[in-house]
């Protein structure tokens, strides 16, 4: 599924996905409805910043999402929800509202199961951008499915995952002059970001006692790395708790995936490119294997430029070739009627080169005169 940036120019773009308010609360738009110059600026004003939109150029590619966006709305509140009362000083443990954590997360353990084993497909580009429950929800689902190859058993994966939505937790105590930072921090919050997995973890020990230490591990130590360079102890190998191991790659391939105040997401080879050179470096080697394999580091349904210049739509996963998808491709020359193909990558030479966020406007206006077939 394609996620769009939400601007004046989606005026008279059809929604595909109900949207809801910050945080999951309250139907805004439903699924259907084409935008109008109030939709979209009343969206804005209550902080939406991206939309699913029907594809006007390739509408007949369906939907692929391992974890549906309704369970994403569901996750997200839970999380944002639990980090909220715990960055508050309070006197009673948040045992509602932990209750409802692990009802999404035993949710999305069984959603990933229940989806096609050989390839994950675990969110839209860009689906994460700078929000903090949105990270930790796709790095959660990552991780369950690196862990399903490790292969753990269910009660491990639902302690994984209980584990990753909460490794940021200690965040929602962080003034948001460090967190949406766009330059290098300063010593302070260098300080402030080393912390947050011990102060995390202590958040989780002393309020959530009934988490597994399994889990809590996860908080303390999922940016700890193979050869001891990370933090907060410097652990290093088979110090770190196998969970955590797991995470800490989920975690650095979600954020690389979106945007972040300080930089662009990367491009699907920069994301390939940097497990590569991290496996069984920073990062667990087995686990950058299993995402190189069994992950979609493309996701079913985006907008791609190839390496040969063509624009395509990604319609289906190659097992191990995670740059070669099965794509269906534009072609034609300028004036022309663009034809549409089918073609499988692997094999080919030819590579997925960047994701876009949504057709070109040339390509559109030739779509809206039937110009494309």
């Amino acid at each position: 599924m394609q996620r769009y940036h939400l601007t004046e120019a989606m005026v008279g773009r059809q929604v595909t996905v109900d949207v809801y308010g910050p945080e999951g609360t309250g139907l805004l738009v439903a699924a259907g409805v084409r935008l109008d110059l109030r939709d979209v600026q009343a969206l804005l004003s209550r902080g939406i910043q991206h939309v699913f939109l029907r594809d006007e150029i390739f509408p007949e590619v369906p939907d692929l999402d391992t974890v549906p966006v309704h369970t994403r709305l569901e996750a997200h509140a839970a999380v944002s929800d639990l980090t909220a009362v715990l960055a508050q000083a309070r006197k009673e443990r948040p045992v509602a509202e932990l209750r409802r954590l692990l009802q999404v997360a035993r949710k999305l353990v069984e959603e990933v199961l229940a989806a096609d084993a050989e390839v994950a497909d675990l969110g839209p580009w860009d689906a994460a951008g700078a929000d903090r429950s949105e990270h930790a929800i796709e790095a959660a689902g990552l991780a369950v499915q690196i862990g399903r190859h490790y292969p753990l058993s269910r009660d491990q994966l639902l302690r994984l995952c209980v584990g990753t939505l909460l490794m940021d937790v200690a965040l929602g105590r962080m003034p948001e002059s460090i967190l949406g930072q766009s330059r290098l921090l300063d010593a302070d919050g260098v300080a402030a970001m080393l912390a947050h997995p011990r102060d995390g973890w202590q958040l989780v020990h002393r309020w959530l006692p009934s988490v597994a230490p399994t889990a809590a591990s996860v908080v303390l130590q999922h940016h700890e790395r193979m050869d001891g360079s990370g933090y907060p102890e410097g652990r290093q190998g088979r110090d770190i708790y196998l969970f955590a191991r797991i995470a800490a790659v989920a975690d650095v391939v979600a954020a690389v995936r979106s945007d972040r105040p300080h930089r662009r997401r990367f491009h699907p080879a920069q994301i390939v490119g940097l497990l590569q050179e991290e496996a069984g470096v920073g990062l667990d080697n087995k686990s950058c294997a299993i995402v190189l394999r069994h992950v979609a580091i493309v996701p079913h349904g985006a907008i791609v430029r190839l390496t040969d210049g063509s624009l395509a739509k990604v319609v289906a996963h190659s097992p191990g070739a995670p740059l070669q998808p099965l794509c269906i491709v534009l072609a034609g020359g300028l004036g022309q009627t663009v034809q549409r193909r089918q073609a499988q990558l692997r094999g080919s030479g030819v590579y997925v080169e960047e994701i876009l966020d949504d057709w070109p406007d040339a390509v559109l206006q030739r779509a809206r005169r039937g110009q494309i077939r």
